[in-house]
């Protein structure tokens, strides 16, 4: 029980310092990444400083202020990056062509690299059953846990290493 426990504090020690690192999980919807991200998708932001170098054709995540009737909006958006021009300019589009629009962004528009963690809402509602669990192992109160400790027993009591 106690190796489950150093899994989990390590887990989360090092979740925690991705975060304060600037690297952030985010949950996607829409369609303009299909079939690469799907609906409901969860994501990893690495910051543009932390990612060595972004090459045309990976995916990032952009930032976008729009000034719309005198009011200002936010959107953000993960698109493949398409090109990248000499003066900062940079060209993004979504995967999912009958339903994405193209755009040129400047590079400060740009939040970072992207890294799938989860596919589509069930892989993420099984990321996020997983991340409780690993935080119930933190305090060492997990079902999920009892049971595999349960299978570790019969396992070795099946080899003969338990009397």
């Amino acid at each position: 029980m106690r190796w489950l426990r150093v899994v989990a504090v390590s887990f989360w020690t090092t979740l925690v310092m991705a975060y304060i690192m600037g690297y952030r999980i985010v949950l996607t919807w829409g369609n303009s990444m299909l079939p690469t991200l799907a609906p409901y998708s969860t994501v990893l932001i690495q910051p543009l400083d932390a990612a060595k170098s972004i090459k045309v054709g990976d995916l990032v995540a952009v930032r976008k202020v729009l000034v719309s009737g005198g009011q200002v909006k936010v959107e953000k958006w993960v698109k493949r990056l398409g090109a990248l021009m000499p003066n900062g300019a940079c060209y993004v589009y979504g995967d999912n062509r009958a339903v994405s629009w193209d755009t040129w962004v400047w590079w400060r528009d740009l939040e970072g690299r992207v890294y799938v963690l989860a596919n589509g809402w069930l892989q993420t509602l099984m990321l996020f059953v997983v991340l409780v669990e690993i935080a119930c192992w933190t305090v060492g109160d997990s079902v999920l846990g009892r049971i595999i400790l349960w299978l570790i027993k019969v396992g070795q009591r099946c080899r003969g290493k338990h009397p």
